[in-house]
């Protein structure tokens, strides 16, 4: 029975399968890794500037197979790098500080560029958050936009209340889990609750007082959110609030470095 390890009424245990054939520092870069085994792009990403991997070379992105394997690579000249990730379409989409989206193909190839929009580019952005075909973005005025499709991009306002302190998390519900059938933003306040964002219904307070919470998750199937709170407890709820499902204590008041799900049943 050496190395499974318990879980509820679960054993599990980690088998390694071959060695990776690629040649980074993973510690010192970003990864995104597309789902189900798909491609990973890694690039060392330091205050938002895209660096060289390696001495006397130039700042490079560069795409492997699951296996390490490389499958491209290409030169970033572009601007201050916000976040990555990968589309539906296994097309890396990449988003700039100033408020350009650029998407290329898994060769390194740009198939599509488009801007968040004017007030965009004057806030400047401060977060973002992708999803399969989309992407919501917080600015550094705490307003938030979307676009719901990068095949067709257009940004959008959400209807957001003025926040007058950043938020101790966010998270967003896509549109096909959320009951508008548009992505929704749940935005938790320093005072503890949270508050839910949509683009053409009013914001709703959920008026929560277990908060402040300061990392959230959604499910892969978008039925639970995951929400750690400052007191180190973990609350997984249904994503409209309506009772606690699962309530745990880490035993630790530590801001988590991150939090996610496996499965659709475990935090």
């Amino acid at each position: 029975a050496a190395g499974w390890r318990g879980l509820a009424d679960r054993f599990y245990r980690k088998q390694k399968l071959y060695d990776m054939r690629w040649d980074i520092e993973l510690s010192r870069c970003t990864r995104v890794c597309a789902p189900f085994g798909g491609p990973i792009a890694v690039a060392r990403i330091v205050n938002k500037k895209v660096l060289p991997q390696k001495p006397d070379s130039m700042p490079t992105i560069d795409i492997f197979a699951s296996s390490g394997e490389p499958i491209s690579s290409f030169l970033w000249e572009k601007g201050n790098v916000i976040n990555m990730a990968w589309t539906n379409k296994e097309e890396l989409v990449i988003l700039l500080e100033e408020g350009t989206v650029m998407i290329f193909s898994i060769f390194g190839d740009l198939v599509n560029q488009f801007s968040m929009g004017k007030p965009v580019q004057q806030q400047g952005i401060y977060e973002c958050i992708f999803w399969g075909n989309g992407v919501v973005v917080m600015t550094n005025l705490l307003n938030f936009f979307v676009v719901q499709d990068f095949e067709e991009p257009r940004p959008i306002a959400m209807n957001c209340p003025p926040l007058t302190e950043e938020p101790s998390s966010w998270a967003i519900i896509e549109p096909r889990f959320s009951s508008t059938r548009q992505v929704q933003v749940l935005v938790a306040t320093q005072s503890g609750t949270i508050i839910v964002v949509d683009i053409n219904v009013p914001p709703v307070d959920r008026y929560l007082s277990n908060g402040p919470f300061l990392r959230m998750s959604m499910s892969p199937h978008g039925n639970m959110l995951a929400c750690y709170a400052a007191s180190g407890n973990v609350f997984v709820t249904p994503p409209d609030f309506q009772g606690v499902c699962h309530t745990f204590s880490t035993e630790s008041k530590a801001v988590p470095l991150q939090m996610a799900w496996c499965g659709g049943d475990s935090v």
